[in-house]
């Protein structure tokens, strides 16, 4: 079970990181009136981010199976 420790949280966290970027970003848009800008470009940050966290853990747990 500690050998999945590092996958299990891997969902949770690219959703997440994609759901808050996005509610700030329409946040944002219905606050200044620049509907769909911020929140395109906020969606783009959110799946970046989450998939460097992602690509990262993978590749540091694929290490550690190596060793």
């Amino acid at each position: 079970m500690t050998d999945l420790a590092p996958y299990m949280s891997l969902g949770v966290q690219l959703c997440g990181s994609v759901a808050i970027a996005g509610g700030i970003g329409w946040w944002l848009d219905n606050t200044f009136g620049t509907s769909p800008w911020l929140l395109v470009t906020l969606l783009l940050l959110g799946i970046i981010s989450g998939m460097t966290v992602f690509i990262r853990t993978a590749l540091k747990a694929d290490n550690r199976e190596i060793k």
